[in-house]
């Protein structure tokens, strides 16, 4: 029995696990007759057909010839593997080199941090218990049933299964650019040729999709052409999620009222890449919780709808996330692992949350897309653009958007400065009226009563609660370049600000109107 030290990838594993099976695999295509009863020998020869296909390079035919044999080992399972108990001596004794052997081959057993996946469906799942079922079971087979012993064997194996199939790095979804797990097979890419799904592919993810070149997604496209002004970013949402890549390091935010279609579409966003490859944190979990980023692990996206409105405090962890570098996280009860975030974080809401202490490194992460149209509810809308057909249709859409933003990049040439002043007017008023309603001039005065009255009108017609006189003056301080001046106008002394000047507000709403101060003899700066 070969014993696994040390593994470069889940293909070179896989492929020296079924080595043997695959030699069989070979040998019963040969042999077979449709005489065989109880095996899919029509499916296995109909795989097998595409190792014959001349156009497709040999290394992209291993990742199939290893799903081959995967199919074919369980399809025969191999009988010498269930001889894992010696009654010779007329006592039962576990070989557990066998027994270890046959659970790691029937599940394709890989551990990275002391979590056990498990090949299941076309992908690789985190073991939640099926490894120890299956070991009850086949013990029960053999007559083992005390609980003691099975307790006994279970640790013995977990612990042969731990050391031969260790990964120290998190060793899937490698392939992005090459391979798209669908539900129907995985979808190589640079020919839109369909192969079996394999173990070799290592994917801990596929879409809720099926790949049909023939697909049309007619009322997608409708609705996303109503929900925004541009709906190639919907598109393009949907295709970084595929991306799979740290250097890609944009966030999306949707924002605008309710009834708006943002819901609908994260919606179908999440059916579409399947609802066990999203994540759904807040932001503000993400920044403040130190177990949720592990969680980010293997996803293709974390999706949160309606953000509260609770500040953000610590954004170099944000910052940390969609920088593409090795971070440190830990899950709850398990130790500390490097890991580097690939999921794209989605994000909607009304009432944006408040930044505190956001740079340049912070905003220009940000993708920010507006939904301004407000819609009549549909209950059946969610149900009639995620049938089959329609999903089908929708990743050809997107397959075209993914080669793209692998060629020029996400379209984010004037995001960074719109991001920040689309963020800010909605969460900061004094950001808000600083940008609709100021001037910055350096040879310019004003009085700071006069700002601050056209202040509280522009909260009053905006729905805003205006903040006092003098947090209004440290906060406009942080947006505008100016500085605090006392000054005797027309024998008084006035407080202004220097360096900007209104846009328009009139004269008669404050007492003191410099607009000619220039022409007054008694000015004088104090």
């Amino acid at each position: 029995m070969q014993v696994f030290r040390a593994h470069r990838s889940v293909k070179d594993y896989v492929s020296r696990l079924y080595s043997q099976d695959i030699d069989n695999l070979h040998e019963f295509l040969a042999t077979v007759t449709t005489e065989n009863p109880g095996n899919d020998v029509v499916e296995i020869e109909a795989k097998y057909s595409i190792l014959e296909d001349p156009t497709i390079p040999s290394e992209v035919l291993e990742y199939v010839e290893i799903g081959l044999a995967f199919d074919y080992s369980h399809s025969f399972i191999p009988s010498d593997l269930w001889d894992f108990v010696d009654d010779s001596e007329g006592k039962p004794k576990i070989i557990f080199d066998t027994l270890e052997e046959l659970i790691r081959w029937y599940f394709c057993v890989i551990c990275f941090n002391d979590i056990f996946y498990i090949y299941q469906n076309g992908m690789f799942i985190e073991d939640k218990g099926e490894i120890a079922s299956f070991l009850k079971r086949a013990l029960e087979k053999k007559g083992i049933t005390r609980k003691r012993m099975v307790r006994s064997i279970e640790r013995e194996i977990l612990w042969r299964l731990k050391t031969k199939s260790m990964f120290r790095e998190f060793p899937f979804n490698k392939l992005q650019t090459e391979f798209i797990p669908c539900k129907n097979g995985v979808l190589w890419r640079k020919e839109r040729i369909l192969l079996p799904h394999s173990p070799a592919f290592g994917y801990t993810y596929r879409l809720n999709v099926n790949y049909n070149p023939d697909a049309d997604c007619p009322k997608i496209r409708k609705f996303l052409s109503e929900v925004t002004e541009d709906s190639s970013i919907l598109y393009e949402i949907a295709a970084s999620c595929l991306l799979q890549n740290p250097r890609y390091h944009h966030a999306y935010m949707l924002v605008g009222d309710g009834s708006n279609g943002k819901s609908t579409y994260l919606d179908m966003l999440t059916t579409f890449l399947g609802r066990e490859n999203v994540s759904n944190i807040s932001l503000q979990e993400l920044c403040n919780d130190k177990f949720k980023a592990a969680e980010l692990l293997g996803k293709l996206a974390n999706i949160y709808a309606d953000l509260p409105k609770k500040p953000i405090r610590n954004i170099g962890k944000f910052k940390m996330i969609t920088g593409g570098d090795r971070f440190v996280v830990e899950k709850k009860f398990k130790d500390p692992f490097f890991m580097t975030n690939t999921a794209r974080l989605i994000f909607s809401a009304n009432e944006l949350p408040e930044v505190n202490d956001a740079t340049y490194a912070f905003w220009r992460r940000w993708i920010v897309v507006k939904f301004p149209n407000r819609f009549r509810p549909n209950p059946r809308l969610l149900e009639e653009i995620t049938d089959e057909e329609e999903l089908s249709g929708f990743l050809n859409e997107v397959l075209i958007y993914l080669a793209k933003i692998e060629e020029v990049g996400v379209k984010a040439t004037d995001m960074i400065e719109k991001a920040m002043e689309e963020w800010m007017s909605r969460v900061n008023e004094v950001y808000a009226f600083a940008k609709e309603m100021l001037i910055q001039d350096p040879n310019s005065f004003e009085s700071k009563d006069k700002i601050y009255a056209a202040y509280k009108k522009f909260c009053e017609e905006n729905e805003y609660i205006p903040k006092a006189k003098n947090t209004f003056a440290r906060e406009l301080q942080r947006f505008v370049s100016v500085e605090t001046e006392r000054i005797r106008f027309e024998g008084k002394r006035i407080y202004v600000w220097k360096g900007i000047r209104l846009k328009e507000v009139s004269p008669e709403e404050v007492d003191y109107d410099l607009s000619d101060f220039d022409k007054h003899e008694d000015r004088e700066m104090v």
